[in-house]
């Protein structure tokens, strides 16, 4: 609940009757407002969008002062490390697949010292299903709150004998 200052807002609508479009722009001041001009009567489609935080578009009428919150991105990070060693594994794998409606799973590379990292995710429940040679695999549930930020450690078993 805090102003987002620089986003950017844009106005538009079509008006077939004139052929053309009406459209308009400005960036949010230090209060988080800002005002697409003087426009027409009517509705128009109103989007805002800044680094960091999911576009949000709605239907306005022209004159009509309202509210907009936009959400910011998730982001997961963590490393991969061996049970038994508490050594990073090499050659691990991550995949962070959506759960419900959400659209979009991600393959996460770890690096050599087995560290991954996503930076948009949309808030949602995720399943991180986590994979290395010699080891056996790993599943985890995630709920990723909006603009929260996960630290994860993942610590693989091998398999018993």
């Amino acid at each position: 609940d805090e102003p987002v200052e620089g986003a950017l807002g844009k106005s538009f609508r079509t008006r077939p009757e004139f052929g053309q479009d009406e459209k308009s722009s400005d960036r949010t001041n230090t209060e988080g407002q800002f005002n697409i001009g003087q426009l027409g009567d009517g509705a128009y489609l109103v989007t805002v969008q800044a680094k960091g935080y999911l576009r949000h578009s709605r239907m306005i009428n022209s004159g009509e002062e309202v509210t907009l919150l936009l959400r910011q991105y998730g982001r997961i990070s963590g490393q991969v490390l061996s049970l038994a060693k508490g050594s990073p594994i090499m050659g691990s794998r991550a995949q962070l697949e959506p759960l419900g409606d959400q659209k979009g799973g991600q393959g996460l590379q770890p690096d050599t010292e087995g560290h991954f990292r996503s930076n948009n995710l949309l808030p949602g429940n995720y399943l991180l299903k986590v994979t290395a040679p010699g080891h056996r695999p790993a599943s985890l549930a995630l709920e990723v709150k909006d603009g929260q930020h996960l630290e994860l450690i993942i610590e693989l078993a091998r398999p018993s004998s």
